[in-house]
């Protein structure tokens, strides 16, 4: 046997790291085939610009905007599956010497098409010039000319397994048409990009696909990565009383009582997208540390009635709150947000806040389990159960840091373990509470004024 050394030293590293969950950026879906994937993120809006595939008129280029006004570090935009693209020519550029390009990928496969128009050319002239240097060269695709002389359209749809992305295009505008479900959508996103987001908006606010998403993010609540879902309508029945049954799309959603969806009124909801601003600038802050209510919007303008172009009446502000959703609504002058409630009239604040607690408590103890195993292990003995109570301590120490919470009852263990979870490893029955700290709304203020006595002074 070989001499050994006086002394040895052996270090473990026990500085293994579980990832949490992204509690704060926020994802718009929109009909497109701007994106070669699914998912795209991005750091600022010059990133977006820099993709000429994305029109600066499009859904999606507005709802970057949207975020990173507010001023969001990040945002990411996602892609519904189109069933059509519709090119339109500009119609100034109609009947001048104009160059047109499209650029369309189907996988592997690019197929571009260009052409100068003559001052005697019509759209449909042109546009069967390019469906036809398109349709030669890319297989997968149908491009066809629809409509007559200067009410031509070109409309691409996919004719193979593989869905085609545009590359970029002149001249031109596009709109989409999608049918794709919303369970399907959100499957496919969160099989790409589940850890990367926690606020989903989306650009279609129909009726139907917002019934149809809520149950998909609420069912995202057992999850590692739980989400919240934020629209916004401009429905006018939503600016009258409640009616039962519901026939809007914000009463239908707080009569369903969904804990993770937040709806919004706003005149321009179709267009602006000001779910993206809210959840834009919401994200930034750890959850549960910002009140939703106060926040003040730039480049967005108050609510406005359809009918009298004036700012909401009370009454009418009412009405949306009535609804458990929010609006940009003015007070002296200033116009910030109201409301920050989910459709069960739950606070969104409060949501995203157990979403954080309960990320923080399952990541620290797994770096426990994960750490201690380099040397030994956590076992059944009141030491160690003690470890496991002194994380999720340290949880609740660092919410009532934060102002999530104004106090806690420690964590406790149980003294004695049933055979059978011992046996199947299994530590359970520790329990804790804790005070949410809230957030003041409104603030009431009684005084008396009166003539003091000349005989008191």
């Amino acid at each position: 046997m070989p001499s050994m050394p006086s002394i040895t030293s052996r270090i473990a590293r026990a500085t293994n790291a579980v990832q949490g969950a992204d509690l704060g950026t926020t994802m718009f879906v929109s009909a497109n085939n701007f994106l070669p994937y699914r998912t795209m993120n991005f750091g600022s809006i010059q990133e977006v610009r820099d993709m000429d595939s994305i029109p600066t008129d499009s859904s999606a280029y507005q709802a970057a905007l949207m975020a990173f006004s507010a001023g969001a570090a990040r945002f990411m935009l996602g892609k519904r599956i189109a069933d059509k693209a519709t090119y339109t020519l500009d119609t100034n550029r109609i009947g001048k010497v104009t160059t047109y390009n499209i650029t369309v990928s189907t996988g592997e496969n690019i197929s571009s098409a260009s052409y100068e128009s003559l001052t005697t050319d019509d759209a449909e002239t042109i546009l069967g010039v390019i469906a036809a240097s398109l349709s030669s060269g890319a297989a997968e695709i149908t491009a066809t000319v629809v409509g007559t002389e200067a009410d031509a359209v070109l409309e691409i749809t996919d004719s193979g397994t593989v869905n085609h992305v545009v590359g970029s295009f002149t001249n031109m505008t596009v709109a989409f048409e999608s049918t794709e479900p919303a369970a399907t959508l959100l499957g496919e996103v969160l099989e790409e990009a589940e850890q990367d987001f926690y606020f989903l908006t989306c650009e279609d606010h129909t009726e139907e696909f917002v019934l149809q998403m809520a149950p998909e993010i609420e069912a995202t609540e057992s999850s590692d990565y739980p989400k919240q879902y934020h629209f916004s309508v401009q429905e006018s029945e939503v600016l009258t009383p409640v009616a039962d049954p519901a026939i809007d799309t914000l009463g239908k959603v707080q009569e369903l009582g969904y804990t993770r969806t937040a709806g919004r009124w706003h005149h321009n909801a179709d267009t602006i997208f000001p779910e993206v601003w809210i959840t834009g600038k919401m994200g930034q802050s750890i959850a549960g540390t910002k009140n939703w209510k106060f926040q003040i919007p730039n480049g967005i303008e108050t609510a406005k009635d359809p009918v009298t172009g004036k700012s909401l009446s009370t009454g009418k502000q009412g009405y949306i709150k009535d609804r458990n959703a929010s609006w940009f609504g003015t007070e002296r002058g200033q116009t910030f947000n109201h409301g920050g409630k989910v459709a069960s009239g739950e606070w969104a604040d409060v949501i995203r806040s157990v979403d954080f607690l309960n990320d923080l408590i399952e990541t620290r103890l797994l770096n426990l389990e994960l750490n201690e195993s380099t040397n030994g292990k956590i076992s059944f003995t009141s030491a160690d159960k003690s470890l496991v109570a002194n994380v999720v301590d340290s949880v609740l120490a660092y919410g009532v840091d934060l102002k999530i919470l104004t106090g806690y009852v420690p964590c406790s263990v149980p003294d004695e373990v049933p055979f059978e979870d011992q046996a199947n490893r299994i530590l359970q029955g520790l329990n804790w509470a804790g005070y949410l700290a809230g957030a003041v709304n409104f603030i009431v203020v009684d005084g008396v004024l009166t003539y003091k006595d000349s005989s008191l002074s």
